[in-house]
């Protein structure tokens, strides 16, 4: 999971700073992708000859990585909230790709990122599923060396990119282009508890989330300091100081950012048993305990 944390992290990164258009256009020279809106003239090309990637799935819930025959280019892909990220590594000018309705031509940078919006599939997706979707998309590509095939696209780990998505319930409604009609729109919960989606009620597909249960950061009730930590290297590590915090809990309905209910729950005074800090930390907030904010969320089901 922190592989993947990190790799969306960059992914996010570079798209922020780039401007990303529709077709992976970036300035500032990151990406290269470009389109047409006339037909290109049609280039010299050495006769073809076939091409096939070689696909690392990594660990569960990493991003895989295709290595592309004959040469050094390489393809990273994952789940990116309801995109299909692909990342092209080292393509040469003159590489022609093609995936779904978008198309583009490498012209000189060493990375192109290239967004396919998978919003219905994802709608369709049995929550069950969300770790390993299936894009049903194949990436066509023409190298300028002639290497040309169809790459079929991996299965990729969805579960946390849509939790990045359904924060932003707190800030308005979150749709999923043309769901299904769902009858009964107050019978399933989703809650992000910090590793995965975890849902209440009946809860089949990802259209059938009503509403989303998302923690608002409360007022301060104290601390305590938190101590036997050791290093890495099995050495004492620092104390913690331990922010003891409330947390409240929103209840949003997810297809029209109403807020349905809402409860303050008491901060939890447990000391973590591992931290993860940064140099010079010494202070974290308190989390809330799961157990009695599903307890809670079981209770509005159907209401």
């Amino acid at each position: 999971m922190a592989r993947l944390q990190n790799t969306m992290a960059l992914v996010l990164g570079l798209v922020s700073l780039s401007g990303l258009g529709a077709c992976g256009n970036k300035k500032g020279g990151s990406s290269s992708a470009s389109s047409t809106g006339s037909e290109p003239a049609k280039k010299s090309r050495p006769p073809a000859k076939p091409l096939d990637v070689k696909w690392d799935m990594g660990t569960p819930g990493s991003s895989p990585k295709g290595t592309v025959s004959g040469g050094k280019e390489t393809i990273e892909v994952l789940g990116m909230k309801t995109s299909y990220h692909i990342t092209l590594h080292d393509f040469s000018a003159g590489d022609d790709w093609k995936v779904a309705d978008k198309s583009g031509s490498i012209t000189s940078s060493p990375i192109t990122l290239v967004d396919v919006e998978m919003n219905e599939k994802i709608a369709n997706t049995p929550i069950a599923n969300l770790k390993e979707v299936d894009p049903d998309l194949k990436l066509h590509l023409e190298l300028a060396d002639g290497r040309t095939g169809d790459v079929p696209l991996p299965k990729v780990y969805f579960d946390y990119g849509l939790r990045e998505l359904f924060k932003g319930a707190a800030n308005g409604k979150v749709t999923l282009g043309k769901e299904p009609d769902d009858p009964n729109k107050k019978d399933c919960i989703a809650y992000d508890e910090g590793i995965e989606l975890k849902t209440f009620g009946k809860c089949d597909k990802v259209f059938n989330i009503d509403w989303i249960a998302i923690k608002k950061k409360g007022d301060e009730k104290g601390s305590k300091t938190c101590s036997g930590y050791k290093k890495d290297d099995g050495t004492p590590g620092h104390d913690l100081t331990l922010v003891l915090r409330e947390w409240t809990v929103l209840l949003i309905d997810r297809r029209t950012g109403d807020v349905v209910d809402k409860k303050t729950f008491p901060p939890d005074p447990e000391c973590p048993m591992f931290t993860y800090r940064t140099a010079g930390e010494d202070s974290k907030d308190s989390d809330i305990s799961d157990e009695p904010v599903e307890d809670w969320l079981r209770t509005k089901i159907g209401r």
